[in-house]
């Protein structure tokens, strides 16, 4: 839903005013679950939090895409997914700190999603010019950059089973609980660390061959897991590798789709991409 409408709040109040509603909504939400134990609430809290992080991806991706060029698009995108995978594993290390009252937890998520408002809004950086696009069509943006919306299905399909089922199986075959935070903090470190030399071998060559070459690697690697996972040393080596190919299908899905599409089409395209990788995201688990 927030792929659907997300487009439109771009265009009405720029890019800079949207994200920082986006990142406020975010926030509030965030603190309210931490308020209400409602299981019932909660559906509605979390169906809104999906909605702001549809919302800040969409702004953010569209900001870097409009301001690039088709030289230097993937370089950008894997500079931006460097930071956000960066910081998301030492996220994953939060699983080791002990908060002496549940809500700080919350408390710390909003203090993060407000916080990050102050650069987007002092930035000395030109914005692009927000104008009302097309209606959204997802049949146009298919036909013209079928495989972008099919990858970027996989991607969510494959991230969110990493974010969910992964640590229940690392959990299952006899890790604890800092192994599993480890395993995850590796997973995703290293699908930072390569989001540079895949986005500059993505502008280098055609990005369909770099896609389908992570594809056979990303096979590769799983069935390899399949016969070591009892090892932790390999299960530690592997969570790396498929984290290093995973982590690189959805920005190289964006740049592929891009260019594909008219410059008045970019906020349009990446909504929809948005829209393909949360259905992956909820199939997957």
């Amino acid at each position: 839903i927030g792929a659907f409408t997300v487009e439109k709040v771009v265009a009405r109040i720029s890019y800079i005013r949207a994200y920082a509603a986006f990142a406020a909504l975010m926030s509030v939400v965030v603190l309210l679950q931490g308020m209400i134990d409602s299981p019932e609430a909660w559906i509605v809290l979390r169906f809104l939090i999906g909605y702001a992080l549809a919302g800040l991806f969409v702004v953010i991706e569209s900001w870097m895409i409009e301001s690039s060029t088709i030289e230097t698009k993937g370089k950008i995108m894997a500079a931006y997914l460097l930071c956000y995978y960066l910081f998301q594993a030492f996220g994953q290390l939060l699983l080791n700190i002990h908060f002496p009252n549940p809500l700080m937890m919350y408390c710390t998520i909003a203090i993060l999603a407000i916080v990050s408002i102050i650069p987007v809004s002092m930035t000395r950086i030109n914005v692009p010019l927000t104008k009302p696009g097309e209606k959204l069509s997802m049949l146009k943006i298919y036909f013209k950059a079928p495989l972008g919306m099919w990858s970027s299905f996989i991607s969510g399909f494959l991230l969110a089973i990493i974010y969910t089922i992964y640590p229940i199986l690392l959990l299952n075959i006899g890790l604890d609980r800092s192994q599993i935070a480890l395993c995850l903090f590796i997973t995703i470190a290293c699908g930072a660390l390569f989001q540079i030399p895949v986005g500059k071998l993505s502008d280098r060559y055609d990005r369909r061959i770099v896609l389908l070459f992570l594809g056979i690697l990303m096979a590769c690697f799983v069935f390899i897991f399949t016969m070591t996972y009892h090892h932790l040393a390999a299960t530690l080596i592997l969570s790396g590798l498929i984290g290093a190919v995973s982590f690189a299908f959805y920005p190289l899905s964006i740049s592929h789709a891009s260019d594909k599409v008219e410059a008045h089409e970019q906020v349009t395209s990446v909504a929809v991409l948005t829209l393909f990788f949360g259905v992956g995201s909820v199939v997957g688990p």
